[in-house]
């Protein structure tokens, strides 16, 4: 029996030495499936709307936030078909981008009803410089299930994040 507690216990540290923390790379942490990382997105414009990324996925280049050697396929028309619903039948390649400046309307206060929230009564506007450090929070994967259970996710650290130049990835 002790011999198995032992043996459970190495078992059990060795795990905990390869967990990744604050000072990890970010290929070490998006590589622990044990994490699940709360990272901040970015709103990206193209003729047909917006695409909401993660900061992950974009680079800076000069004045501008884009997708990290990508293009969106979008849907341009759609047919009904029967049952099926709405079907694309035209798609058109965009590359989206956004300023490293971005201001944004947030809500920062809303009526309260009985059914739950009611509409925004303040609103004030948000500039995000995303050539900046932001924070990015990490917590465990498994607390992401103990939502539906009413728990908090468990926290595990917080790790800055800088957007890289398209230049020094490319």
């Amino acid at each position: 029996m002790i011999r198995l507690v032992l043996i459970t216990l190495f078992f059990m540290s060795s795990l905990l030495a390869q967990a990744a923390d604050r000072n990890s790379s970010w290929g070490q942490i998006m590589g622990d499936r044990s994490l699940k990382i709360q990272a901040p997105s970015v709103s990206l414009a193209h003729a047909y709307g917006t695409t909401v990324v993660s900061v992950f996925s974009v680079c800076r280049k000069g004045a501008q936030i884009e997708l990290i050697g990508q293009v969106l396929d979008v849907c341009t028309r759609t047919v009904l078909r029967g049952r099926a619903g709405n079907v694309c039948v035209s798609y058109d390649r965009v590359k989206p981008v956004a300023s490293v400046i971005a201001t944004k309307n947030v809500c920062v206060k809303r009526n309260l009803t009985r059914g739950g929230v009611g509409p925004c009564r303040r609103w004030e506007t948000q500039v995000t410089n995303y050539a900046q450090p932001m924070l990015v929070r990490v917590v465990d994967a498994s607390g992401s299930y103990s939502r539906f259970r009413g728990l908090p996710e468990r926290f595990r650290f917080e790790k800055s994040f800088t957007i890289p130049a398209c230049s020094a990835i490319r």
